[in-house]
């Protein structure tokens, strides 16, 4: 079988993890697989053997025209590749550089797509109203009445609302298949009128950390800005830190805005933030392996977070916020949830966690690693996506 996974990144985040997993999952499956993105920062055309890439331009005002509108240039060099590897499935992951020309190149072709994120119900993609609390996506509230804002506009929002609405019914006729790790966001797509299926993302469990130093207490590994809830969470951890000594290790880039410039401030402010920069995922799981505590303090509504599972699998304790997917993954004593609107209940529980016996947080370890073997065994999830396909093709004969 022929299989060519299409995403608009080649590296970023959880998406982008995902996908090059399952390049690597199918091929060993024994399926023959191509992987094409729409990456402004690679090379255009074929890289290597399998290896595609349309280069989009990171001209603001071409790329704005390209997300709200079709873009013929990059609708014909699709469908160019789609001709020449001929696949028998097409898995989507991300399509926001024009996605209108990117879901039509595929409509004459079988194709899944794993959902990642919430822009199926909200255009901002973080299900967030602007006072922090959780929106409930767009068919059951209103935007403009909310006073929601893409970045600092309430024009660019409704722009970009009317141009999610107008994706719906494309995006509909060309796919066959949407499929969703979490059970959370699988039933709000359900109600969105996508008959999605659940598929929890695959992540390689180790055998459990032993005689690490665990020399870090909390760490955060994640974008800086306010949907990771990264400020909220530093205003806590002052909260909790008077009279001790902890560190907050945080390792990650900034997001596009004054992230950068409200973070550099704080750092001059706490001489307990230890800032490592943007690191490799490498580095990342080996900090987790040396911390006691591993930070998610989403705001915005995120679906089934990478970070959560390398924390199981780092043999370390996950804290983080009591809503969407993060809810879902620290459930049933996996780790430790707070109302991220409320600054004292995470200072309470970062105090919690601090103070936890050995035997608890051993437990929540076993716990952890419990879920990874049982949810997201990469053997289990290559044969259950090579399921999906096979059932894709033989749909369709």
């Amino acid at each position: 079988m022929k299989i060519l996974i299409a995403n608009d990144y080649n590296s970023y985040g959880g998406a982008e993890y995902v996908a090059h997993e399952q390049v690597k999952l199918l091929k060993a499956a024994g399926a023959e697989v191509g992987f094409l993105t729409f990456d402004p920062s690679l090379k255009a055309g074929k890289i290597d053997a399998g290896r595609y890439n349309i280069k989009v331009s990171e001209k603001k005002l071409v790329n704005g025209f390209n997300k709200l509108f079709f873009s013929p240039s990059i609708y014909f060099k699709f469908r160019h590749i789609l001709k020449r590897f001929n696949p028998d499935v097409v898995i989507i992951h991300c399509f926001a550089r024009s996605p209108i020309a990117q879901y039509l190149a595929v409509e004459d072709y079988k194709s899944l797509q794993i959902v990642h994120d919430y822009f199926f119900i909200c255009p901002k993609f973080n299900c967030m109203k602007p006072d922090g609390t959780v929106c409930h996506g767009c068919k059951s509230e209103n935007c403009v009445v909310n006073g929601c804002r893409y970045g600092s506009s309430r024009t660019k929002l409704i722009i970009y609302a009317l141009h999610a609405r107008s994706i719906v019914p494309v995006r509909k006729r060309c796919v066959d298949r949407f499929v969703t790790p979490s059970e959370m966001l699988q039933k709000k797509l359900i109600e969105y009128g996508y008959d999605a299926e659940l598929l929890s993302n695959p992540f390689k469990c180790a055998s459990a950390r032993k005689n690490m130093d665990r020399n870090l207490d909390f760490f955060y590994a994640g974008r800086i800005n306010d949907d990771k809830g990264i400020f909220r969470l530093i205003e806590a951890f002052a909260i909790f830190n008077k009279g001790r000594n902890c560190k907050l290790v945080v390792a990650g880039g900034f997001s596009r805005g004054n992230f950068e410039k409200r973070f550099n401030s704080l750092l001059k402010k706490y001489d307990w933030i230890d800032y490592r920069g943007s690191l490799r995922q490498s580095e990342v799981q080996d900090l987790m392996r040396h911390s006691r505590f591993v930070c998610v303090p989403a705001m915005g509504m995120e679906n089934y977070p990478t970070v959560v599972l390398e924390a199981f699998a780092s043999g370390t304790v996950p804290i983080g916020s009591d809503r969407g997917g993060v809810k879902e993954l620290l459930s049933d004593d996996r780790g430790i949830r707070f109302n991220v609107l409320d600054k004292t209940d995470i200072a309470d529980k970062l105090r919690m966690a601090y103070l936890m016996p050995e035997g608890i947080y051993d437990r929540m370890v076993a716990a952890g690693h419990k879920y990874l073997k049982t949810h997201n065994d990469p053997d289990e999830y290559a044969g259950k996506l090579m399921k999906m396909c096979r059932e894709l093709t033989d749909k369709h004969r």
